[in-house]
């Protein structure tokens, strides 16, 4: 019997997280916060673990620091009051899930994608998608996926770099997207100096494509440091959508017409804001499960609804 283990001392706590017991037939274990450091080394590797947020600040700040050290791969976060004001921050030190104050309980669907996305992101497993780049025929439409990086005050970057490390700087960057993406099954297909589209193919696994731009934004940090020597983070705007494209190879398409293609340029470089996913109603059914608190609706853009994931705080 696999361990539902859950570090809270709210009394609804059992009630909250009682489906999975349940139905799955998991073993419900709950403990004081004060203790997960000490038990996590003991679990077994195949335990989940949802912590309560402190009530403090600086303990928030020490558990996550502590979480980052541990090798159990498998906590998220309860939040009840609504206490983090990034979650995405918690991701990047490990978290799969966050259960935001707007949940009453946490059922077995969602409970059951939070596993497969979990395992997905641990293993990175290959993807189907190589048939799919091998066998595309070009000038036919597809259901693509389409995800704009559009680096922020491009300018700025290069006034406090110079203009030679600013051209290596974007090459780099190009380089080490194009191969964040190819990981997930995408492909590098336009070039606009500081915007780069990428596309990811029909199917089922259009998770792929927000883990991709999920990744790129929360390491937005670490790249700027260790990637590209700069000595602040990097800013910038993310857009997905999801629509008929015609496809045509990289390099060939400076007189392809499509709607997804200007809808996805206008999204990313006129409405989005810095450091954050915006993606269009196109896409909603698709946003994994663990992310779907940190979903907020941003309006109306160009007669399609825009929603905006992970602000990451500057």
């Amino acid at each position: 019997m696999k361990i539902l283990q859950v570090y809270s001392q709210r009394p609804e706590a059992r009630v909250f997280f009682a489906p999975i017991g349940r139905l799955l037939d998991w073993e419900f274990k709950q403990s004081a916060l004060a203790h997960v450091i000490q038990d996590i080394k003991s679990l077994p590797s195949d335990a989940f673990i949802y912590l309560e947020i402190p009530q403090d600040p600086v303990e928030q700040k020490k558990l996550k620091k502590s979480l980052e050290k541990q090798p159990h791969g498998y906590w998220g976060l309860w939040d009840p009051e609504g206490l983090v004001e990034d979650p995405s921050l918690w991701f990047f030190a490990g978290a799969v899930d966050y259960l935001g104050p707007r949940l009453t309980c946490l059922s077995v669907p969602r409970f059951q994608k939070v596993l497969d996305w979990a395992g997905h992101e641990a293993e990175v497993p290959e993807l189907p998608a190589e048939y799919f780049w091998e066998e595309v025929i070009d000038n036919r439409e597809y259901d693509f996926t389409l995800v704009l990086l559009q680096l922020d005050e491009p300018e700025l970057i290069k006034k406090k770099i110079g203009e030679l490390r600013f051209t290596a700087f974007l090459r780099d960057w190009k380089i080490l997207t194009e191969r964040l993406a190819r990981d997930k099954g995408g492909r590098l297909w336009m070039d606009a100096s500081t915007a780069t589209l990428f596309l990811f193919p029909p199917g089922k696994d259009r998770i792929s494509a927000f883990y991709f731009a999920f990744q790129v934004l929360i390491q937005r940090d670490l790249m700027s440091m260790e990637n590209f020597q700069l000595q602040s983070p990097l800013n910038m705007k993310i857009a997905m959508h999801r629509g008929l494209t015609p496809y045509r190879k990289p390099g060939d398409t400076g007189t392809l017409v499509a709607d997804s293609v200007n809808s996805i340029f206008h999204l990313g470089q006129k409405f989005a804001q810095s450091n954050a996913i915006y993606f269009t109603s196109t896409l909603l059914e698709d946003v994994p499960p663990n992310l779907i608190e940190l979903t907020r609706s941003e309006g109306q853009y160009e007669g399609r609804q825009i929603y905006r994931l992970c602000r990451i705080l500057s």
